[in-house]
């Protein structure tokens, strides 16, 4: 998620540059997507070596699936943070913000009941879950098509406007 939002800042400073002034405005959501996507998936590739190593993954087509979902999920997640911002600095401001407020949320280190509603939020509650709990794999899919398709939709609304 840290990733994802890095990239996000990275693509509003490019963005402000005039990087993608050349881009179609049907294709610039696209764009941001992908400036996105790759960084997160590199990230996620890391992250699976590195549990393999560590020899904590569950199966490793099992932890390729859960992991593509969540690349999805972070995706998503990331490029709504950054249509929701709209200005680089907020989005600086809010990136450690996030990752406390995710760290408490989400079961990383302990699973709070009270808290399990803003942990829906955010992309790492459902990949920890999903870990260990196949259910989880659909409410995955159902949150990346969510914030994907919600991201899309307010991408073009907000340009119109």
């Amino acid at each position: 998620v840290l990733t994802g939002l890095a990239a996000a800042m990275y693509y509003m400073r490019d963005e402000e540059k005039g990087t993608f002034s050349w881009v179609s405005f049907r294709a610039k959501p696209f764009v941001a997507l992908g400036s996105q996507f790759i960084p997160i998936s590199v990230a996620a590739a890391v992250m699976l070596v590195s549990l393999f190593f560590s020899h904590v993954t569950v199966s490793l087509f099992y932890e390729l699936l859960i992991l593509l979902l969540f690349i999805l999920c972070c995706t998503g997640f990331c490029a709504l943070m950054r249509l929701f911002c709209r200005k680089l600095q907020l989005l600086a401001m809010l990136l450690p913000l996030a990752a406390v407020v995710m760290i408490a949320v989400c079961p990383v280190f302990m699973d709070l009941k009270e808290l399990r509603l803003v942990g829906m939020l955010f992309p790492p509650y459902y990949y920890i879950h999903a870990v260990h709990d196949e259910h989880f794999l659909l409410q995955m899919v159902l949150y990346a098509f969510v914030t994907l398709t919600g991201y899309l939709t307010l991408a073009r609304l907000t340009k119109r406007t």
